[in-house]
């Protein structure tokens, strides 16, 4: 999901006296969104030349878009990239930070000082200097570099330049003048990818500082015309040269244009600091008693979703109550939220200092009323212990600066729940799981969301995360498997309706809707999530008493044996929430309908009525009296249901009258949603026919869908609503009984639905087919993994399998090989878990306490890999819905093969595309309390040449 990263943003009011003018301490940001190019050439000692340099849009840090560079160089020690920044002053509180990905280890960031009062008597013009920043170890993965100190390592560069100017050197009204990066790698080719360039304590310099000149950074060799010094190169129209040093002095080189409200720039429009504005009035109070939050008084129910740079008031009329930012907001967009009636979720500001260091100036400036439309403060997300003090301490200064002193936090721990927890009264937790397009079932999804409080302090809220697109590592795979040929990967209205229902009758107290790319594009998958969210959102208005503050009291009775029903209470009623868990519905619901579904209720009024809620109006449903409580039948039940069970008048009439304002604009958009599956299903099931091994009836039943649409349709022209909703559903439990019998085709042979990256949803069963055909056309090659068959101990290490435990209180871990768990031959591995007191085991492991990672194997960008080995888990493993984890480097943990009991010796299988040349390895991951058994574990290559014979490695799975 998302992790929005440290942004250290400190508020000042500098009164600078000998100017005569007030300068406001900000950020300074560059997300790399536009297309021009920005970074220049800055030359080095070493032989280069740059083959490539442009923006591009699919290697970003976050947002959309990052600069590039791919360059060729040999010999020396450096070669410089520069990028302008405006002129900010050299004071304690100036940081400046990038983010950046690159092949190879050893860049550097770097910093250009310019000393105004002190003139270089051989260039007549002010004395640079350059100081050091941290240097990038972690080749292949996005690190931030940064500078921090800048007074310090300043003054260091001023006793050096003694030596070479005398005593005088004057570091006063210093400023930064340009970032550097030393992207020299090594000889050979090097690519650098650079995003989010911060600059945090950002105050311009006055207008007579800005009158001086300064010599270009020099640049060793010529350009391509045989000129020297610093030019630029492949600059694009609308970019400043960083040559041009010389500005006019009328120009604020120092401050940034505030884009337009609504502007669809991600990056610019949420990353400069707001100012506090003291003298704007108190407006909201917020406030969280126990798990229930409250504003102004009134129950709330946050439905956030990520911001990606769309107008705040194109996510308002999505019906959005609640937008999520990665960075603290300028004054506009705060303005805007609140003009719209929108929430802001946010990181807040940030002290120069969080190491425990004895700085007294660390210390966050006074929050005030300006930040009114943040609902809370958002700490961070993927945190670790080792991140758990720092992050107190944070807490600690923002609880005492903020003027609204009850407003809560949030924060997203991978791991240490509790500690997490207990950092301040007011601390929510988010909990990231994403199932969709996975092996983990809906049902287990709801377990685990149920279980993840019992890791926390007791009575700490929780909120979830829906999914509203795929996991990122799917996308990657079906690009990689069939590169050239885009295939729309939505993940389904069902499906987000599925995660957020289950997050409610979970216990869940809000909902953060992921999205990585802009909810405005005009695109068709696009436009899809859009109405699927749309319509999700008037649905949840109808319930949003009883998720805001409902408490659970029991599970009713189903007659489907996959239907589970909450039955929560609030508002002096009863909510039950019947929901149809079909195996693989993360991958494909089905149908997932019936007639007279029946559930008993224990515990109701025997004077209160049942209702249906819907948008269009309330149905009365039949209810009857049983021995064990209420009984009340739904005469058609698609897959999920709303039911109100009330005998207040009061609760009834706000629901009557909040269902019949819903009426008409959920009738078109579930018409909508219909209209866009029928063609989708259309187009897909057109690629499929022949797959099935009897003719399935398509066409017959995309006829019966049509009818139900056109029924639809003339029932929204007659203004009968509910009746429109009503053929609406008809047809979607249509189009969902086609996708799932193709998809019920294409799975029937797999070991897993994630066998198959392809194969986990249905628009991509095309390119299932077409990977099952190249796989039976041609040969694997021999076995690449060492030591799979468990045989041999001291080998196994020396080729580089590893043994890693996460420390887990109150259990012990072991990985040894025995006999006993061999599949064949004569040893096999075991893992286990078990608990130190056996009468009294945990409910619930944080993460799983053992890991056995394989060595790390070469692959080609583009090959096919089959993974595949047996397993056995004799008994069901305890306190973890994940069991025995199975997953690869390609696809990572979210395309893992879960395990979680076995009759016996089962066989498993992954096949994966390698995005890019490299390496991957394959890990299994013990998550609870059991045992598993793993044998004969095989890593083989597809061989490109196609033959004839079918593939007798993927005939075994």
């Amino acid at each position: 999901m998302f992790c929005p990263r440290p942004i250290i943003v400190v508020f000042i009011i500098a009164v600078l006296s000998a100017a005569g003018t007030v300068f406001g301490q900000t950020a300074w940001y560059e997300g790399f969104e536009a297309p021009e190019i920005s970074w220049r050439d800055a030359g080095g000692d070493a032989q280069y030349r740059i083959l490539d340099h442009s923006r591009v849009q699919d290697q970003a840090h976050t947002g959309k878009g990052c600069e590039w560079f791919r360059l060729s160089a040999t010999g020396g020690s450096h070669i410089y990239i520069a990028h302008d920044v405006g002129r900010p002053i050299v004071i304690d509180e100036l940081m400046s930070s990038v983010w950046i990905k690159s092949d190879r280890a050893g860049l550097q960031m770097a910093a250009r000082l310019v000393l105004p009062r002190t003139i270089d008597p051989k260039t007549s013009r002010p004395v640079v200097a350059l100081i050091a920043g941290t240097s990038y170890t972690d080749a292949g993965r996005w690190q931030e570099l940064r500078i921090t100190d800048m007074p310090r390592l300043l003054a260091r560069q001023i006793r050096s330049l003694h030596s070479q100017l005398g005593p005088n050197v004057d570091g006063r009204e210093a400023y930064l003048d340009a970032v550097l990066l030393n992207v020299y790698g090594g000889p050979g080719v090097i690519n650098v990818w650079i995003d989010d360039l911060d600059i945090a304590g950002y105050v311009g310099v006055s207008a007579q500082a800005r009158t001086q000149t300064v010599t270009p950074l020099p640049r060793v060799g010529n350009d391509a015309a045989g000129n020297s010094g610093w030019v630029p190169k492949g600059s694009g129209s609308g970019s400043t040269s960083a040559a041009s040093i010389d500005r006019d002095p009328a120009i604020d080189v120092g401050r940034i244009s505030v884009p337009a409200v609504g502007q669809n720039l991600p990056g610019n429009d949420l990353s400069r600091a707001a100012p506090f504005a003291a003298s704007q009035p108190k407006r909201h109070d917020v406030k969280l008693s126990g798990s229930v939050l409250t504003v102004d008084g009134r129950l709330f129910f946050p439905r956030a979703i990520e911001h990606q740079g769309e107008p705040l008031a194109v996510l308002k009329q999505l019906g959005f109550n609640t937008v999520w930012l990665k960075r603290l907001p300028a004054p506009e967009i705060l303005e805007e939220a609140d003009r719209l009636g929108l929430w802001v979720i946010c990181p807040p500001p940030r002290p120069t200092r969080l190491d425990g260091g004895n700085d007294p100036t660390a210390m966050l400036s006074d929050v005030g009323p300006a930040f009114d439309p943040v609902l809370m403060w958002d700490l961070g997300s993927d945190l670790t212990a080792e991140c758990l003090e720092t992050t107190r301490r944070w807490a600690e200064q923002i609880r005492s600066a903020d003027h609204r002193g009850e407003r809560p936090m949030i924060c997203c721990p991978a791991s240490e729940l509790r500690g997490y927890s207990r950092l301040d009264s007011s601390m929510i937790l988010l909990i990231d799981r994403r199932p969709l397009g996975s092996s983990m079932e809906l049902v287990d999804y709801g377990t685990w969301i149920r279980r993840q409080p019992l890791l926390a302090r007791p009575g700490t809220p929780v909120w979830t995360t829906v999914q509203t697109q795929v996991n990122e590592s799917l996308r990657q795979q079906i690009a990689a498997l069939e590169p050239g040929n885009p295939t729309p990967l939505e993940v389904s209205f069902e499906q987000m309706q599925l995660m957020a229902l289950t997050a409610i009758a979970s216990d869940s107290r809000g909902l953060l809707f992921l999205s990585s790319t802009p909810l405005d594009s005009n695109d068709t998958e696009t436009r899809h999530r859009a109405l699927a969210l749309q319509l999700l959102n008037l649905n949840l208005d109808l319930i949003e008493p009883w998720a805001a503050a409902g408490n659970f009291v029991t599970t009713a009775y189903s007659s489907e044996t996959q239907v589970t029903a909450t039955v929560l209470r609030a508002e002096r009623a009863l909510l039950l929430l019947p929901i149809w868990y079909s195996p693989g519905a993360q991958c494909v619901p089905a149908q997932s309908a019936a007639k007279n579904l029946s559930l008993i209720v224990p515990g109701v009024p025997e004077s209160a009525s049942a209702y249906e809620l819907n948008p269009g109006g309330l149905k009365s449903i039949g209810r009857t009296r049983v021995t064990r409580g209420m009984c009340v039948n739904l005469a058609e039940f698609e897959m999920t249901a709303q039911v109100l069970l009330a005998q207040d008048p009061t609760v009834i009439g706000s629901r009557m009258q909040l269902s019949a304002n819903l009426g008409r604009q959920a009738a078109q958009l579930e018409r909508d949603l219909a209209v866009h599956n029928f063609y989708t299903v259309q187009r897909t099931a057109g690629q499929l026919d022949q797959r099935m091994p009897a003719k399935f009836p398509t066409a017959a039943s995309l006829d019966s869908v049509g009818k139900s649409l056109k029924s639809c349709d003339a029932q929204i022209a007659a203004r009968d609503y509910a009746a429109a909703k009503l053929s609406a559903d008809r047809a979607m439990s249509g189009l969902r009984q086609i996708e799932r019998a193709y998809w019920d085709n294409a799975v029937g042979g797999l070991a897993s639905p994630v066998t198959s990256p392809a194969a986990v949803c249905f628009q991509t069963l095309p390119s299932h087919w077409r990977l099952i055909d190249r796989i039976q056309g041609a040969p694997f090659g021999p076995n690449r993994l060492p030591g799979g068959d468990f045989e041999n101990l001291n080998m196994m290490f020396q080729t580089g399998w590893r043994y890693l435990k996460s420390p887990a209180p109150g259990v012990q871990t072991a990985a040894d090989l025995l006999a006993g768990s061999a599949h064949s031959g004569a040893l096999g591995l075991r893992l286990s878990v078990t608990p130190d007191d056996l009468k009294n085991p945990p409910a619930m492991l944080e993460t799983p306490p053992i890991r056995f990672i394989s060595p790390s194997l070469p692959v080609e960008a583009g090959q096919i890999v089959c993974i595949h080995g047996w397993v056995n888990v004799p008994r069901p493993i305890t306190g973890s819905v994940d069991g025995l984890l199975i997953f690869d480097s390609l696809g990572g943990e979210d395309l893992a093969d879960r395990v979680g009991h076995t009759t016996g010796w089962q066989q498993f299988a992954l096949y994966r595309v390698a995005p890019q040349s490299g390496t991957m390895n394959v890990t299994f991951a013990l998550s609870g309390l059991g045992e598993a058994w793993i044998d004969d574990v095989y890593v083989q290559v597809l061989d490109a040449s196609p033959v004839g014979a079918a593939n007798t490695a993927w005939n075994r799975h």
